[in-house]
């Protein structure tokens, strides 16, 4: 059967069917579809990266669930895995921890605790789909920028005023000021603040200073006006 793509369908990965079993029920009763598979490969083999969550056996023959959590953090890094184990290691809940994992639970814990771990995980990897489909958005908007636009754009997002802005780039305030209207519609800005924020939004995920932010985002080879 082909993988759920709905935005709360959860993966499980067990090969003890009876947990399989009972997982799906579960979370099917509280309205959260579910997609079962019996083994690490047979996820591999078949998901093609639809939204929700793994919720993922750690213990498992042949590729074990560590192994799998590492297929998934490099091939599907925004993929919430939740690791569910009938084994006390608190060795192995550190290091999935300290990997990226979303969770850790042991099968004996209740079934509330397991619903509510689920639906911040889906939560999660809801927020980071529409941030993803953001940033897209964001640059798509910013590759319709003339480079003096985008001249001017990067001045603005340091906040610089107008005057300012025309001794840099050598140009008449009235000049500016036309390419500011100009970007701040193709961008659906209403102002240098909001325009600000978008663009630092492209850089959410990267740990630098703003400066080096805004020098990769409005890198543009130079052209004419």
């Amino acid at each position: 059967m082909e993988p759920q793509t709905s935005e709360n369908c959860v993966f499980i990965v067990d090969d003890d069917e009876g947990v399989c079993k009972a997982l799906d029920v579960l979370l099917d009763s509280v309205g959260i579809q579910t997609e079962t598979f019996s083994s690490a490969q047979a996820f591999m083999d078949n998901y093609a990266g639809g939204n929700g969550c793994l919720l993922l056996d750690i213990r498992m023959p042949q590729i074990s669930g560590f192994e799998l959590f590492g297929w998934v953090r490099e091939n599907y890094p925004e993929l919430p895995v939740i690791f569910l184990t009938g084994h006390g290691d608190h060795d192995l809940a550190r290091r999935a921890l300290k990997n990226g994992a979303a969770d850790f639970l042991g099968k004996n814990c209740n079934d509330q605790e397991l619903i509510e771990v689920v639906q911040r995980a889906l939560q999660s990897n809801l927020e980071a789909q529409q941030a993803r489909q953001q940033r897209r958005a964001v640059q798509e908007r910013l590759s319709t920028l003339t480079a003096r636009e985008s001249e001017v754009a990067r001045l603005l997002c340091d906040g610089l005023p107008t005057k300012t802005i025309a001794w840099k780039l050598n140009m008449s305030n009235k000049t500016v000021d036309v390419h500011r209207s100009n970007l701040l519609r193709k961008m659906e800005a209403r102002s240098p603040a909001e325009l600000t924020k978008m663009v630092m939004l492209l850089g959410a995920n990267m740990d630098t200073a703003s400066e080096t932010i805004l020098d990769q985002v409005f890198a543009m080879p130079d052209s004419d006006d």
